[in-house]
């Protein structure tokens, strides 16, 4: 699904950035960047990750209050069942006067 999402962004001509640890490893690094760089830049986030509870590359709550409190930019878009993300967080952040949702 990511995948496709990218493609049809790139199509667009948007500027795509990856972020899949276990991709990178397998792939090489070069084309993904850091949950640091996708907070610090991104207008739009769109999360396609299964759900993991365990393990090294777990997604369980992967967008939490500290990821949704690093986005630098009010979220255009945040796309995932609430597993990988903790949809109060998300209202919270949402609600912080310092952010404005169009």
């Amino acid at each position: 699904m990511g995948t496709e999402v990218a493609k049809v962004c790139h199509t667009l001509g948007m500027q795509v950035l990856l972020h899949d640890p276990p991709r990178a490893r397998k792939e090489g690094e070069e084309n993904f960047v850091t949950l640091d760089t996708i907070t610090g830049t991104a207008d739009i986030i769109s999360l396609h990750t299964p759900l993991s509870k365990a393990g090294e590359f777990a997604t369980f709550h992967l967008a939490d209050q500290a990821f949704l409190s690093d986005y630098k930019k009010s979220p255009g878009s945040l796309m995932r069942p609430g597993e990988v993300y903790m949809i109060p967080m998300l209202f919270y952040t949402l609600k912080k006067p310092e952010r404005s949702v169009s």
